[in-house]
Order: structure tokens, then C-alpha cells, then sequence
């Protein structure tokens, strides 16, 4: 499918590095890329990748494009000339004879028509595309004596496979010539053809790459494939609708693994031989996808409205055999899951990245600044001056910036300030990386910035505490060698506070694997009323020199939800650390807690932990604590205490909404949420990512939301509430019921399968790899 315009987004940068890290680009130093169908999207991403490679490493690459159409490309690569420093783009239907006086080394024909309705509509033109189009090139390409050409052909290639069974290069089937929507699979074969007594007969390097179904954040919102379909029905929050039973068995790849594929073929390749592409773990029938992501999620049912049409394939079984590829040393790492999110993400961004609709004064106001005001005056910032101008002409006025004192200190490079949650308390990431570096004796001044009245008592004496709302707590900031927070420090900035060179600003987020979006993915945060909070936010973001992470789900979302363009670490949460801790150290934990909290040490507790709503609604807590506390007694048997921990930002309607007694506790003051979370033996939230610490201790969990579809709606889930392995209830009485038929064993099994598919790597040594890195990080400033 081509593609209507270059998007670009977090997860397609990271997609782009995926590729630059896997390669070794020496082999492409100052080489000529000749690459065909580069509007479509298998081309278009591989010119992605070849200039961030250029751009990373300096390799003096040239990419050649030729197009039938060259605004198209102008417009989709934004290039005003058809030739600039490293890219030329020259006019040339492949279907003529390929003209281009200069040198190639390297040719990756991706040209082909791939929209089904063409198939059937055109299948002249599809079938010449394929098969006159190839023959041009491989004579383009004789002429030239290129070092290694790849021609992308697909696994249509096969034909009809009635039965499913692993496909190896060799095993084709039969193609019925008289339906015109083959012209497509028998056009592939002609090209491959070609490819074989060219490399036989002349000589010539090439090989052939038979694709599976190829998935990428980068594809167009537009695109018609059926699975740009389900994923766009899932983001408008409509149902998956097939019009045919769907049983086709495809195999499928992500685009960043597809083109990892390519350049290994390319290089280590054997000419004249085909290679399978395909992700052996991501085959699966048509109807079985749009059945599982519909589950997943579960606004978009599966409906089948059955219809006969020329365009819809036959029935067939294409299940690709890589051992071929793999034994290049290729194996994709994108899972299917990981894909579809990816995708879902991207069309997500490329649809509510889009302007909402503007109110009438709105419209008027912007129509009146830029059309009137701007032609009257405008202002431009550069770093010293404002260029003003003022009826066409322009001047200059210097800028005065006022350098609070403490922005001029020298920093001090053994210096560390922890931050938590902007000055409230002493816990979660910060807390736990402060006492690893304790542990070790290290020599370093470690500095807590704690806002005034904030219980202070659980803070060891070598770390210092410094009021974090006054000029001394801007001075131990600006002049710190690390900055360790988790949560932003946006308001920081408002006094003046910036990263100065030399400092390091790690960020470690206080959420795992939440289920709720942030930051950058809600569209919500993203409205002209927030613009300075959002420059802020940005800008912030652009200072994080490392974001600590622990699945292949927060490289995803987190990385993308918060604007972070630089290092993420697969370290795992410090603060999770606690969950590994051996049976003596946790019973320790366990009686501080309830010693505080005056609880008998023979009760068991359930924590719960509501979130807060954004636009600021309480009446969605109705909680019957009596309730819930005669079920967990009937259920699980023994005496119970119900623990209440409220989010900072409702704390104020504690009260009000739950009747404390010497049952039902409120433990909303308690520092440390992770050492409440240890010590209790069950636990419940509606949306707050903490219930996904408590996951990995393995204990019984519950979800109580009374307005699922009211929060989605507002705020948006990245994935289902129903997809956890949390028992869901949106009632008293659901709730209830989803106690009294608790399944551990089964929620044990699905924990696991949870933090899988996540791609979660806690294992309790988080706060060690983030000492070994802060280490690091000062040793070498210190040299």
C-alpha cells in the first residue's frame, strides 16, 4: 500500500532504532541504494531507516528513488528537489526501461501493487508491475554490476494451500489463472522467476524474500489492509466487521523485524535463493485475530456480515518456514501482541493528533491573530534577541534574562537529590535507590528535598533533608550531579530550574504497567488550555538523560506517553524490589506496618487503593466496606481489617466517603505504599498502577470501578480492564460474587501469562542496576 504522508511518532523512532541497532552498517558505508516502491510502506520505512542510519553514524549513504510520480514523493519524504545531498529521486516508471547514468551498489526492489480491489480491477497493470517491472530492473541491475540485489516478493507466491502445514521455499501450490484477482501471486511468480535465470544465467547477485503480511506503526491510518482494518475499528471503537468467514491462515512480521530481514538477506544472502519472512509465532487464521482482539478490546465486537465478492481470496494456509533465514542469524522479536499495539498506538496518535473541533470564537480568534494581528506584528525568540516586526519591518531586541544565583554554583560532582512525588514523603523509587547507595557506603551527599509538615521520621541521618519549597532546595537541585525523581518536576521550572550541563536527570515514574494513558496519549492534556503545562512537560522531557523501565510494554507506551527521546533502561522498578525480599525481611516489614497502623498482628488486611478522577468527581467510591469485609470473611475465613489508602488528590474526601473504625482503617498518611503493599494480603483498586506492584507478590487482587465507561471515555485505557487478571466488578454486588468465586490457582496462571505478554523483567535487583549506572555515571564525571 503506498503511503499518504511520512507520520512520525515515539514508537516509530523506536522502531528506527530497533533497525540501526541490529545492523552493522559498515557494509553500507558510501554505497548507492537503489530502492523501488519507496511511497509504499515497506519502502518508505527502509529510506527511513537507511537515513537515521546515515544520520547516526555518518556513512555517506546515497539512496536512489525511482518513482512514477514525483510531487507524490516530494510531498510524502517533504523534499523540494529531486536531488539533495544524499537522496535523488528520479522520474522512471519501472515498467519502461530503468535510466540512471550514475553508479549502484545495492537494489531493493519493493515496488508492487499490493490493493486488492486493483487485482481484480487491473489486472494488467498488476501483473505487468510484478513481472515487466522486474525484468527492467534485473537488466538495470546486470548493467550496472551491482554487489546484491533483493527482490520482495510475498507469500501469495505460494498459491492455494488447502491444508496447513509449514511452508518451505520449495512448496508451492496452484494459482487458478482464470480468476483475474491472481493476477497478483502469478505476476510474483514471474518475477521470481526472472530473478532465478538472471542470477543463474548472468551471473547476478540477487535473491528473493518471500514477505508475510507485513504490520508497522508507520503505516497510513488510511491503509486498507485487513489488518489496518481491525486496528482502525478498535481506535474509533467500532466493531471488527468480516464479510466472509475469514479461515485463511496468514503469517505476519513488524515492519522493524521485516527490514532487519532485508539488509541480513542482502548482505549474507546466497544469490539466487529464496528466503521465507515471517514471525513463526505470529500465524494465525484471519478470524482468529479479529476474534482475539476483539476480546482484548472488548469496545469493538466481532461481527460477521458474510458477502460474495470477486476480491475476497479463497480460502488457503500460508504458514511460512523461516529456518532458511534464521540460520543468517536473523529471529524477529516483535510478538503479535506487540505489533497490534504498536499499530493501534500509531493510529491512535495519527487520529487524535489531528486539531478537535473548534468552537465558533475559537475559529475567530485564531482566523483574527494570524490572519490580521501577524500582518501588523509578529514576534520571533532567538537565544539573545527578539525580532520584532512591525509593518513589514523588522528589529531587534535584546532579551534580559534574570540568572537566579543558584543557576551560576559550581555543581557538586558527588551530590545526589532525591525527589518523591514533588517533596511528599519518602518513598517509592527515589526511597529505594537512596538505601541501596546507603548499602554500598558510597561517599556521595544525598539530599532529600521534602516539602514542610511532610513526616520525616523514616529518613535515614546520612541523607540530608532540605526543604524543597525554598531557595535552598532550588540550590541543592541546580547543583546536584544526579536528580533522581518519579514523577515530573514541572513546576520546578517555574522558578527558574533547568538542567545545566553536567547534571544528569534520571527519571524513574512512580506507574508500571498501567492501565491508564498519560501524558502525551490523552487527548485531553493535549488542548490549547494546557499549552503551558504541555511546553513545560516537553521541554522537561528533553532534559531526561535515562527513564528507568521494566517491560517491552513501558518501551512502548511509557516512552512514548512522556516525550522521552533518549535512553530508556531495562532495569526493572526499584521500588519493586521489596517484593523479592526473603520471609524474614518481609515479616519485619509486615509488623512495622501494622504497628503504625495499631493493627493486631493476628488480622489479616485488605488494601484498598482508589484513584482519583480528573475532572474531579467523588460520587464513582461507593464501596461497601461492610460488605466486602463479611465476604472476605465468609470466603477466605479468619478476622479482616480493611486498609484505605487514598490518592493525594482526594486524601481532603477521605472522611466523607468512608466511616473509619477499628476496621476499617485509613492508612492514606502511611509513607511507603510499597511496605503496605507487602504486608497486605490482598489488595484492590480501580485504576491506579499500584495494583500492579501488588501483582508480583503474587497475591489475590480485585478490581472495583464503578465507571468504566465514563473513565475510558475521559482518560482511556491502553488496554481492557478485562484483559488483567483481575477479577473486574463495577458493583457492590459483583464484587461480592467475584470474592466468594475466587480462583487462585487460575489467577496464579494468569498473573504469569500477564506479565509475559507485557514483556516484564522485575526480578529485585532493579536499585542495584540503577547505583551500578549512577556509579558509572559519576566516576566518569569525576575523571
Amino acid at each position: 500500500m503506498a503511503q499518504n504522508k511520512i507520520i512520525s511518532n515515539k514508537i516509530i523512532t523506536g522502531d528506527l532504532k530497533e533497525v540501526y541497532n541490529a545492523i552493522d552498517w559498515e557494509f553500507a558505508r558510501d554505497k548507492v541504494f537503489f530502492i523501488t516502491g519507496a511511497t509504499g510502506v515497506i519502502g518508505s520505512f527502509l529510506v527511513r531507516c537507511l537515513n537515521y542510519a546515515n544520520k547516526q553514524s555518518g556513512l555517506g549513504i546515497k539512496i536512489v528513488l525511482p518513482v512514477r510520480d514525483l510531487q507524490k514523493v516530494r510531498l510524502l519524504y517533504n523534499v523540494k528537489e529531486t536531488t539533495d545531498a544524499n537522496m535523488e529521486v528520479i522520474q522512471n516508471d519501472i515498467t519502461n526501461k530503468i535510466i540512471y547514468k550514475e553508479n549502484v551498489d545495492y537494489i531493493i526492489h519493493c515496488a508492487s501493487n499490493t490493493a486488492s480491489m486493483s487485482f481484480v480491477n487491473t489486472p494488467e497493470e498488476t501483473f505487468n508491475i510484478s513481472a515487466k517491472g522486474t525484468e527492467n530492473i534485473l537488466n538495470f541491475a546486470k548493467e550496472k554490476k551491482i554487489k546484491s540485489m533483493i527482490y520482495l516478493s510475498s507469500m501469495e507466491a505460494y498459491g492455494n494451500i488447502d491444508k496447513p502445514r509449514k511452508l518451505k521455499e520449495n512448496d508451492l501450490g496452484e494459482i487458478d489463472d482464470s480468476n483475474p484477482r491472481n493476477s497478483y501471486p502469478l505476476g510474483k511468480r514471474e518475477a521470481e522467476n526472472l530473478c532465478y535465470k538472471y542470477a543463474k544465467e548472468n551471473d547476478l547477485e540477487v535473491k528473493i524474500i518471500r514477505l508475510a503480511q507485513v504490520i508497522g506503526a508507520s503505516v497510513d491510518y488510511g491503509d486498507t489492509r485487513v489488518f489496518s482494518h481491525f486496528a482502525r475499528s478498535i481506535v474509533e471503537k467500532k466493531d471488527i466487521v468480516l464479510n466472509t468467514p475469514a479461515q485463511t491462515t496468514s503469517s505476519y512480521c513488524y515492519i522493524s523485524d521485516t527490514i532487519i530481514g532485508i539488509l541480513n538477506v542482502l548482505m549474507k544472502g546466497k544469490s539466487g535463493e529464496c528466503y521465507n519472512l515471517a514471525n513463526e509465532e505470529s500465524t494465525i487464521r484471519i478470524c482468529d485475530l479479529a476474534k482475539k482482539l476483539s476480546q482484548k478490546y472488548t469496545t469493538s465486537k466481532l461481527i460477521f456480515d458474510l458477502k460474495d465478492s470477486p476480491q475476497y481470496q479463497k480460502t488457503t494456509h500460508w504458514i511460512l518456514d523461516t529456518t532458511k533465514l534464521q540460520a543468517l542469524g536473523w529471529s524477529p522479536k516483535v510478538t503479535l501482541d506487540m505489533a497490534f499495539s504498536r499499530l493501534i498506538s500509531s493510529f491512535y496518535y495519527q487520529k487524535v493528533g489531528k486539531p478537535k473541533n473548534e468552537t465558533i470564537l475559537q475559529v475567530i480568534k485564531k482566523f483574527v491573530k494570524t490572519k490580521i494581528l501577524d500582518k501588523i506584528h509578529s514576534v520571533k525568540t532567538e537565544e539573545n534577541f527578539r525580532i520584532h516586526k512591525l509593518f513589514g519591518i523588522e528589529y531587534k531586541i535584546k532579551r534580559f534574562k534574570f540568572v537566579p544565583k543558584y543557576l551560576k554554583l559550581p555543581i557538586d560532582k558527588n551530590k545526589i537529590v532525591f525527589l518523591q512525588f514533588n517533596g511528599k514523603g519518602y518513598g517509592c523509587n527515589p526511597k529505594y535507590i537512596a538505601e541501596e547507595i546507603l548499602k554500598r557506603n558510597l561517599n556521595y551527599d544525598l539530599v532529600w528535598l521534602l516539602k514542610k509538615n511532610e513526616n520525616s521520621d523514616d529518613i535515614p541521618e546520612k541523607i540530608r533533608i532540605v526543604d524543597y519549597s525554598t531557595k535552598e532546595g532550588m540550590e541543592e537541585i541546580c547543583t546536584a550531579k544526579i536528580i533522581i525523581a518519579n514523577t515530573r518536576i514541572v513546576d520546578l521550572m517555574k522558578y527558574g530550574w533547568h538542567k545545566r550541563e553536567g547534571q544528569i536527570y534520571i527519571q524513574t515514574w512512580h506507574g508500571s504497567l498501567g492501565i491508564k494513558m498519560l501524558d502525551a496519549h490523552v487527548a485531553a492534556f493535549n488542548v490549547d488550555d494546557n499549552i503551558s503545562w504541555l511546553n513545560r512537560a516537553k521541554n522537561e522531557s528533553k532534559m531526561m538523560d535515562y527513564l528507568i523501565i521494566n517491560s517491552a510494554f513501558e518501551s512502548e507506551i511509557l516512552v512514548s506517553a512522556l516525550w522521552f527521546n533518549n535512553e530508556a533502561k531495562y532495569f526493572g522498578h526499584p521500588r519493586n524490589d521489596i517484593c523479592f525480599w526473603n520471609k524474614e525481611q518481609l515479616s519485619f516489614v509486615k509488623e512495622k506496618v501494622y504497628n503504625e497502623l495499631s493493627i493486631d498482628i493476628n488480622y489479616k488486611t485488605f488494601l484498598y487503593m482508589p484513584s482519583f478522577r480528573d475532572n474531579g468527581t467523588i460520587d464513582c467510591y461507593t464501596l461497601d466496606l461492610e460488605k466486602l469485609k463479611k465476604s472476605l470473611e465468609n470466603r477466605f475465613q479468619g478476622k479482616w481489617k480493611i486498609l484505605i489508602r487514598m490518592h493525594p488528590r482526594i486524601m481532603r474526601y477521605s472522611k466523607r466517603l468512608f466511616k473509619y473504625n477499628e476496621n476499617i482503617v485509613d492508612a492514606s498518611k502511611y509513607s511507603d505504599i510499597q511496605e503496605l503493599l507487602v504486608s497486605a494480603d490482598m489488595a484492590m483498586t480501580d485504576y491506579s498502577s499500584c495494583i500492579f506492584d501488588f501483582m508480583l507478590t503474587r497475591k489475590p487482587a480485585f478490581i472495583f470501578a464503578t465507571d468504566i465507561k465514563e473513565y475510558d471515555n475521559a482518560r482511556g485505557f491502553y488496554y481492557p480492564l478485562t484483559s488483567t487478571p483481575f477479577p473486574v466488578a463495577t458493583t457492590n454486588e459483583e464484587l461480592c460474587e467475584n470474592i466468594k468465586s475466587f480462583d487462585y490457582e487460575k489467577y496464579k496462571n494468569d498473573v504469569e501469562e500477564f506479565l509475559k505478554g507485557k514483556g516484564c523483567m522485575e526480578d529485585g535487583k532493579a536499585s542495584a542496576r540503577v547505583v551500578d549506572l549512577i556509579q558509572k555515571c559519576i566516576d566518569q564525571g569525576n575523571k
